[in-house]
């Protein structure tokens, strides 16, 4: 999922304190939030419950992906408040995670 990828750059810098990297991901995360996408790339646990449409595990694939994603952008987000020493990340993901349905995740600073 692009969250964990995105968490472990963010990792790298704090490590190395590479520049080029850690702009390149605070500017990720700002398109993230200013234009309210959500990151997640799931994918099908098993081709087999693919053909299963409608079915019970079917929903509880869909349910597990969405709660790894959600869990992925809330620890890229901590990630980052580390780094940066700003709440402002924590506030975000803290706002999605808690009030947000899943589906409407807005990230958005009103």
């Amino acid at each position: 999922m692009a969250a964990y990828l995105f968490n472990g750059v963010t990792n790298y810098v704090a490590a190395t304190g590479d520049s080029e990297y850690r702009e390149a991901v605070l500017a990720v995360w700002d398109d993230f939030v200013d234009r309210r996408m959500y990151l997640h790339g799931g994918r099908n646990l098993s081709s087999k419950l693919k053909a299963i449409e409608g079915s019970i595990l079917h929903i509880a694939r869909g349910l597990l992906q969405r709660e790894l994603q959600r869990l992925g952008n809330f620890q890229w987000a901590h990630s980052l408040a580390r780094l940066t020493g700003e709440a402002r990340y924590i506030d975000t993901a803290d706002e999605c995670y808690t009030t947000h349905s899943m589906l409407r995740c807005p990230f958005a600073r009103q």
